[in-house]
Order: C-alpha cells, then sequence, then structure tokens
C-alpha cells in the first residue's frame, strides 16, 4: 500500500444542531423531510448541512444516501459517541473500512471499548477513547497496516508484541521502562513482529546499560541517513549502531531529547537500504 494524501472536501453535512435560521428549503432523506442550507467551508467548496434531531440518526442517512448515490463505500470514520451502535451499523453496511479512529470525550464502557477493538478489521486503527483506569486487554492480536494508540495507559508491551502491524505509534499518556524496551528489541530480533516497519514509544527515562542489557548492537559507517517513512513519517537517523535480526534485517534506532524512542526497520518505504548511505 502506497503512502497516499486525501484532500477532502464535505458533500453533504449532518448536525444535531437546530437551524439558526427559518428554513426555507427542505429536502427528502430516506423519508425524512430534513431543514437544509448552502454553507461553504474554509476551501470556498459548498456543500449541503442538514439539520437533524438525533445527530447520529442524520449521520448514517447521510451516509446511506450518498453511498448509495454514488455506488461507493465508507472509507474511513470517526466514532465519536454513540460508539457500538455506530459501529454494528457500519459493519452491518459494509464489511470493510479502511480507517477506523475510536475517540470522543465522553467516557465509553470497557465493554463497548474492547467490542469495538476486537472487532474491527481497519487497514488503520487510531485509539482514543476514555476506558476506565482498570481497563485491559490481554492481547492485540490484529493484522493492520497503522495502529496510533493516544491516551492509552493500559497499554503494555505484551500487548505490542502481539500486534501484527507495520507501523506502531504510542503517543502521550503512557511511558514505558526500559526493561520495556529492551524486551521488545530482543522479541524483534528473535523474528517477532516480522512486518514491522516503525514504532515509536515514550520512556519514563532513558538508561542505556538498561535500555540494551544482552543486546549486541553494530556498529555502520558515519553518515546520515533520511528514512523516509511509511505514511508521510520521515526523519533523520544520525547515529550509526543498528541492531540485526537473526535474519540478516537491519533496524536503527533512537531516543529524542524528550526521551521517544524510535526503531525504523529497513529498508525503507522507497526500498532504500542502510548500506546505500554508506
Amino acid at each position: 500500500m502506497k503512502n497516499i494524501r486525501r484532500n477532502c472536501s464535505p458533500l453533504i453535512k449532518a448536525t444535531g444542531t437546530s437551524p439558526d435560521f427559518d428554513p426555507v428549503e427542505t429536502v427528502m432523506i430516506r423519508g425524512y423531510r430534513v431543514p437544509v442550507k448552502i454553507e461553504t467551508d474554509k476551501n470556498g467548496e459548498e456543500y449541503l448541512e442538514t439539520y437533524w434531531n438525533d445527530e447520529n440518526v442524520g449521520l448514517r442517512m447521510i451516509a446511506d444516501y450518498v453511498c448509495d448515490l454514488f455506488r461507493v463505500n465508507i472509507f474511513s470514520i470517526w466514532l465519536r459517541n454513540d460508539h457500538r451502535r455506530m459501529f454494528d451499523w457500519l459493519r452491518n453496511r459494509q464489511s470493510f473500512v479502511n480507517a477506523l479512529v475510536l475517540g470522543g470525550r465522553k467516557r465509553i464502557s470497557d465493554e463497548d471499548y474492547r467490542y469495538v477493538i476486537s472487532e474491527s478489521n481497519s487497514y488503520f486503527l487510531e485509539i482514543n477513547a476514555k476506558a476506565s483506569k482498570s481497563f485491559r486487554m490481554e492481547n492485540l492480536n490484529k493484522k493492520l497496516e497503522a495502529v496510533t494508540l493516544l491516551d492509552c495507559p493500559w497499554i503494555t508491551i505484551d500487548n505490542l508484541m502481539t500486534v501484527d502491524a507495520r507501523r506502531i505509534n504510542v503517543l502521550p499518556g503512557k511511558l514505558f521502562t526500559n526493561q520495556d524496551v529492551n524486551r521488545f528489541l530482543k522479541h524483534w530480533m528473535k523474528g517477532g513482529s516480522p512486518r514491522l516497519k516503525q514504532i515509536e514509544m515514550d520512556l519514563v527515562d532513558w538508561n542505556e546499560e538498561a535500555f540494551l542489557a544482552d543486546i549486541n548492537v553494530q556498529e555502520g559507517a558515519p553518515g546520515e541517513r533520511l528514512y523516509t517513512g511509511f505514511y508521510e513519517i520521515n526523519f533523520n537517523v544520525t547515529n550509526t549502531v543498528h541492531l540485526v535480526r537473526e535474519d540478516g534485517i537491519k533496524a536503527s534506532f533512537g531516543i529524542s531529547s524528550r526521551n521517544l524512542f524510535f526503531l525504523a526497520v529497513w529498508p525503507d518505504s522507497t526500498g532504500r537500504t542502510f548500506e546505500c548511505f554508506d
């Protein structure tokens, strides 16, 4: 799957807010007579805004209407509330959605949180929803292109070792220890997470001795290496030390000034190897 940037403009928008005008226009959408108004987005594109007593009903009706009209499926969806009902509606209308975001400001029940994560089969998964402090998952046996975990204090290093993904980002909300990362590196060097190309996670602090305990690192030729990442995340690798997996695959790693750990597995998304910079 190639790195692709998609520019999108709304076609029809559903909102639960009452219209601040006397509706002079209405349309029939799947049996509902709905107040409408022409709006303009920040790019100067016009779209039709529709007003519903229940925003989630409106979103479902609009999505079904547009998808049926153009004979397409939903490409991505952000579940912000009523998570389980919206997720079940999505699964009933189509078997697959490329990207799923589980988010929202309101706390989601642990049961619904686990249900959506477990049943999702999207290529791209972002989790940014609030579960209880006691929430746990034993594993994340999922095959993905990329997973982003925001504000997920329940995540463990064992969870990450069960994810089959090309890119994993654990962003603020969880801190790992040096011993955690040491376990993950040993797991990878023995052939674990074979599809992994990039991972980032925050550390409590960095202690080189604990971080690399019983791990042999290799020294490469001096010089900066540009790693062209998967899904538009690029960065320069300034250190020349690297890890070598049992099958000979190489990976660069490092720690940023704010204790962000990264591992980048060669070749990068353009096919460049560690050695091509020598």
